[in-house]
Parts: C-alpha cells; sequence; structure tokens
C-alpha cells in the first residue's frame, strides 16, 4: 500500500455549485440523525459557542436557511440585530438575533423547522443565477477584521463549513463522536485552500490525521517540513475553537509548529 500523494491545496479550486450542492445535502443527511439522536436534556447543554446551548446553535442554523430561501431576511434582521444587540460586533450581533427569532419554539418545532427549511433552501442556492452569485457583500471575522463575500463563497464553501463545524460542536456538547463520511474531506480541503491563500510563512506539508484527512501542502515553493495534526482538532484550531491544537513536526524546522498551530481561517 502506497502513501497517499501530497496534495498542493493551491491548486484546489473553490466548490463548484453542482458539487456544493451535493455537499450540502450529505451534509443535512448526516444533521437527521443528529437532530433525532438529542434529547429533552441535550437541547440545553452548553456549547463551545460562546454562551450558545444546543438549541441555540440549531435555532441560529434555521435563521440562515431562511434567509436563504427569502435574501432580504438579511438586511432586514441585520438592522434590526444592531439596535438589539449594539455591544456585539455586527455579524454576531445578526446571528445572536437569528437565533432569538426561534426562542418561543418548542425543541420539536426548531428540529422539524430544521428539517423542512435546508433542504428547500439548498435547492433555492443551487438555482441561484450566475450573476447573482458574483455579488459581494461586506463580511468581518475576529481575526481578519472586514472583508467582502461573494454570494458564490456564502453558498459553495461557508454555509457546508458552517453546518459541518457547528454539527461537532453539537456532537461534543453531548459527548458523542462527530459521524464522518466522504463528503467531510471536501469541506476540510476548502478550509486547507483559505489558509493557502492567507499563508505568509515558508511552505509546509500538513499531515492529517483521523478520518477526512490527508497530506497537503500549504504555501508557495517546496516544503522542507511536515506538521502531523488530527483533521477535525486543526479544524476547530482553524476556526478559533482551541487555541493551539496539538501537532508534532515529523520533518525540518520544528519552530514551524508555532504558525501552524496558531493560524486562523474565517468560519
Amino acid at each position: 500500500m502506497t502513501a497517499e500523494a501530497a496534495i498542493n491545496v493551491g491548486a484546489v479550486p473553490m466548490t463548484s455549485p453542482a458539487d456544493a450542492y451535493e455537499l450540502r445535502a450529505a451534509e443535512l443527511a448526516t444533521w437527521d440523525g443528529l437532530l433525532a439522536d438529542l434529547t429533552p436534556a441535550d437541547w440545553d447543554k452548553p456549547t463551545v459557542c460562546d454562551a450558545w446551548t444546543v438549541g441555540d446553535i440549531v435555532r441560529h442554523l434555521i435563521s440562515q436557511a431562511e434567509e436563504q430561501i427569502r435574501p432580504w431576511l438579511f438586511l432586514l434582521r441585520d438592522r434590526k440585530a444592531a439596535r438589539a444587540y449594539p455591544e456585539l460586533r455586527q455579524l454576531d450581533a445578526h446571528m445572536r438575533f437569528g437565533a432569538a427569532l426561534h426562542a418561543g419554539r418548542s425543541r420539536q418545532e426548531v428540529i422539524e423547522r430544521f428539517l423542512t427549511l435546508w433542504p428547500q433552501a439548498n435547492l433555492v442556492m443551487r438555482r441561484r443565477p450566475a450573476l447573482v452569485r458574483r455579488m459581494t457583500f461586506p463580511s468581518e471575522d475576529g481575526h481578519f477584521g472586514a472583508f467582502r463575500l461573494s454570494l458564490a463563497e456564502v453558498y459553495d464553501v461557508f454555509l457546508p463549513r458552517d453546518l459541518w463545524m457547528h454539527r461537532d460542536d453539537i456532537s461534543r456538547a453531548i459527548g458523542r463522536p462527530l459521524e464522518t463520511g466522504a463528503h467531510d474531506r471536501l469541506v476540510v480541503e476548502q478550509v486547507l485552500r483559505d489558509l493557502h491563500a492567507r499563508w505568509t510563512g515558508h511552505p509546509v506539508t500538513l499531515e492529517l490525521t483521523g478520518p477526512a484527512g490527508g497530506t497537503f501542502e500549504i504555501g508557495d515553493g517546496t516544503p522542507d517540513t511536515t506538521v502531523r495534526l488530527d483533521t477535525i482538532e486543526y479544524l476547530r484550531g482553524l476556526s478559533g475553537r482551541a487555541d493551539t491544537p496539538p501537532a508534532a513536526v515529523v520533518t525540518g524546522d520544528h519552530d514551524m509548529a508555532a504558525p501552524v498551530t496558531t493560524a486562523r481561517v474565517p468560519f
């Protein structure tokens, strides 16, 4: 058995609309099982997402689906969120406001709404015309500040990534392992693609272990250092959920562990 060839992340294209539709559908299929297993006691368990509970995350994701189906809701809620939570960054306020909109619904109502709206949202995103997908809007991140995103990036990269990471947040909160499948690798590759786009240091080979792992080259040039990390733990580190995920320098410069583990990618 031969080792897997390293993937040059700089050559990885952004997920195509057709592949993104299938990716979101595969991710939503895993959510079906997760939501079905949630008990009333699970619903109020805290997660790593600030002061959000399991239920808060699901309510937040429902609002995301609503805003893909009816895009004008995003701007309307953005203005209301700024007034409701003036102490928060705009994006954080928007997410908090969206989750709060469904706070009065029962656990079963929230779950049923998730299972109804997200397949609709997935279909709507697939049918968006190219002209709309090229539109950009301002966003922000705690590590990178303000930047602009196209709707194509939101649909095909950030929403699958958000669903995936929040599913891990909930899985951890209720004490169960993250269910993984073939689609997880596509999520990982897009995260590393964004890491490569922001990488300013020496090139490095990342040997990611566990589900959805592989060997990836980051940065411009030929790497002479290999750093090994657990795939899921590393993505949590890149998202800011873990400060410094465990890493082992397999070959090369041991000082490279620090920039690898402290790197961040917008989520």
